[in-house]
This record gives C-alpha cells, sequence and structure tokens, in this order.
C-alpha cells in the first residue's frame, strides 16, 4: 500500500479494504480537484461587479473552506492574499452560519456570502433577474449570492473541475465489485453533473454530515435480513468513505475503511480517518488490489505453517519422529513462511481493462492494475 500512497493506521484497515463492497465518495476535493474557479459574477444591485467581489473576499478571507480561498483569490489574484496579506479591508464581526453562509461588517456594510438556504433563512426573496442566473447557472457549479445590508446585491458561480483521472478510477472500481457512491453536500444539479463526468450512477446530494454517516452506516446493512429494520451502528457489509472536509469526519469514522485525501484534509479529518491517501484518487483501486492479494497472502501463510506442522504430527503418530527432527521441521515451517511473505517485494502493477474492457491509463496517476508476482505465488 506504502508504494501507491496509502498510509494505513491500523491493519484492520487493510483487512476491510480488500473486502469493501460500497464506496462512499465525498465531491469537492475527492472527485473534483478542490481548487475553485470563478465563472460568473453578475450584479443585480447598483453595486458595481467589482465592488461586490471586493466585499466577498474581505468576509471569505476569514473563511477555511477552499470555496473562500477561491474567492480571495479570484479578486486578489494571489494566493497569499488569503493569508491576510493584501489591501483588501477587514470584515468585522465575522462570523459563519451553519453550511449556508459567511458574514462580516465591511465598511460599514452589513455583508454575508451565501447560498440559497441562506436566503430562505433570512426570508430573502429570490426573483428577478437574481431567480433566473440562479436557475441558469445551478448547473454549472456551485452558486453563491453576494448580500449587502439585508439586500440580494450579486450573484456568483464558481466551479471546480472534475479530476482528470476520475472517471476511470470509478469504472476499475466498479470493476473491483464496489459500488461507488456520491455524497455531497453540494445541491442536485452541480452534483449530478460532476457525478456524470466521473461515471457515477447513485448520487446523495444537499447532504448534511449526520446524513452522510446515516447513510453510510445504512449501507453496510444492504443485503442483511435486518436492513429493512435500519438498526443504528454499523452492519456486517464492509463499507469505506473517502473524503477531505472537516464535515467528513463522522462518515470517515463510521465507515469500516475511513479514507482521507492528504492534499486538502486537514488535521481533524486525519484524525477520524484510518487511511491516508498520499496521493491522488487514481492510486486506490491498485490499493485495493494489493489488500486483496495481501489477504491472499496471509491465508496461503496460514495455510502453509498449518501443513507442515500436520505433517510432523502425522509422522510422529505413525513411527517415531526423532526431537531434532521435530525442531527442525518447527523451525523450517516458521522460515518458509517469512520467505513466502516476502512475495510483496516482488509484486508489480500492471494496466488491466476497466469495466468496458478498454485498458484504463492515466497521467495523474495509475488507475486500472493488476497486482503480478515475479514467479509464482499466493
Amino acid at each position: 500500500a506504502k508504494k501507491h500512497r496509502l498510509l494505513v493506521k491500523e491493519t484492520s484497515a487493510l483487512e476491510s479494504l480488500a473486502r469493501i463492497r460500497w464506496l462512499g465518495i465525498d465531491k469537492t476535493g475527492t472527485i473534483t480537484t478542490g481548487h475553485f474557479e470563478l465563472v460568473h459574477i453578475a450584479s443585480v444591485s447598483s453595486w458595481t461587479e467589482n465592488e461586490l467581489l471586493r466585499f466577498a473576499a474581505s468576509v471569505e478571507r476569514k473563511d477555511r473552506h477552499p470555496l473562500a480561498q477561491s474567492i480571495v483569490q479570484s479578486y486578489t489574484g494571489c494566493a497569499a492574499a488569503f493569508a491576510g496579506n493584501s489591501s483588501l479591508p477587514d470584515a468585522k464581526n465575522f462570523k459563519r452560519e451553519g453550511r449556508c453562509a459567511v458574514m462580516g461588517a465591511v465598511e460599514g456594510h452589513w455583508v454575508a456570502v451565501g447560498n440559497a438556504d441562506y436566503l430562505s433563512l433570512q426570508d430573502l426573496d429570490l426573483d428577478g433577474r437574481a431567480a433566473e442566473l440562479h436557475k441558469e447557472w445551478s448547473p454549472k457549479g456551485s452558486v453563491l449570492f453576494v448580500v449587502v445590508d439585508e439586500e440580494i446585491a450579486a450573484v456568483i458561480v464558481m466551479a471546480d473541475a472534475v479530476r482528470g483521472q476520475a472517471r476511470g478510477t470509478i469504472g476499475k472500481l466498479r470493476s473491483l465489485g464496489i459500488q461507488p457512491v456520491l455524497l455531497t453536500g453540494d445541491k442536485g444539479p452541480a452534483a449530478q453533473a460532476a457525478a456524470a463526468a466521473a461515471g457515477i450512477e447513485e448520487v446523495h446530494s444537499g447532504l448534511l454530515p449526520e446524513d452522510k454517516t446515516a447513510l453510510v452506516l445504512k449501507a453496510s446493512w444492504r443485503g442483511n435480513e435486518k436492513e429493512v429494520l435500519a438498526p443504528a451502528g454499523r452492519g456486517p457489509m464492509e463499507v469505506g468513505f473517502i473524503g477531505d472536509g472537516l464535515n467528513d469526519c463522522p462518515a470517515l469514522a463510521s465507515a469500516n475503511v475511513g479514507i482521507v485525501m492528504q492534499e486538502i484534509g486537514s488535521q481533524a479529518t486525519f484524525d477520524a480517518a484510518t487511511a491516508v491517501l498520499q496521493g491522488d484518487l487514481g492510486e486506490l483501486p491498485a490499493v485495493v488490489v494489493v489488500a486483496r492479494r495481501t489477504q491472499r497472502l496471509v491465508v496461503a501463510n496460514i495455510l502453509l505453517a498449518m501443513a507442515l506442522n500436520c505433517t510432523v504430527i502425522a509422522a510422529a503418530a505413525v513411527g517415531s519422529v526423532p526431537l531434532w527432527l521435530s525442531v527442525v521441521a518447527d523451525s523450517g515451517g516458521l522460515l518458509a513462511v517469512l520467505a513466502n511473505s516476502l512475495w510483496p517485494l516482488c509484486w508489480r502493477v500492471q494496466p488491466v481493462p476497466d469495466e468496458s474492457g478498454r485498458q484504463v491509463t492515466s497521467t495523474g496517476g495509475n488507475v486500472g492494475f493488476a497486482v503480478r508476482a515475479g514467479a509464482a505465488g499466493p
């Protein structure tokens, strides 16, 4: 697993990875790059677009979401501004309204940047030009509204690209018998667009962290007679979840295998996860294949040790076996198991067809793999 840049925090994670049949996948930073770009901005007030983007960047500079950094950078043209090295005005009395919005006082104006849910919470009517833009731009990405002094002033759409290797990776996971499912807090149109680009068929959008956790636990009971009862806790089927954000922590902890993307993940997500993927998403199928191969190797070692011991016991039962021969047989069995355990050093990866029968390759990372030993082995 280390060869493919996956660090496991406990051996049970590698065992579970070999048996998973369902994998929940976060969208932002996992299926997508996590680096947003400003696609469109339109003023629906007397303020200019540049003034409103400046207000939005001032507020977002104090938030830690990937969207926030992208909005700041779209105005300043420099990522360093996110750390405070810019001429942006300071946003006073900053606060976050759940997952809906961030807000603060900028140059005497109360500025909020949030989604449509925030407008509903504040009883702000989404109509006219703002409603038209929201409907038109929703499939293109995450639509945000800039609210100044309790009036909708601008509509912004931010989008992050789907990773180049995502579709091939999803196809390879499916060919390994793993069902990929997209679990995201983003709204329907943006989630459906990303899922279609990545080749994921089952999508759950607009989820809160507790919703993701519930779906992970529910998936672990699939195919079980207790599935209809939806009992609390984890079921017998091995399930996994891969994500990167703070809101993914409960789902990561609930899954048998919780994998965090090191590229964007925070310390809290590292603590909640059982494995850390240091590379890109394209390494995941190879890690699954290696985990399954490792499981077979462990079983082979157990059977080898039992076969040697049973042979000596049977020989002792039908005849006289010298003490030295028993010692040699016991030590020899241990050495045979140790030698057999060195096979992973000879394993190599090679492209194998995905579910459509095509050879999958990617410059962004390894996508389709088969593990092959240098010679005969388990």
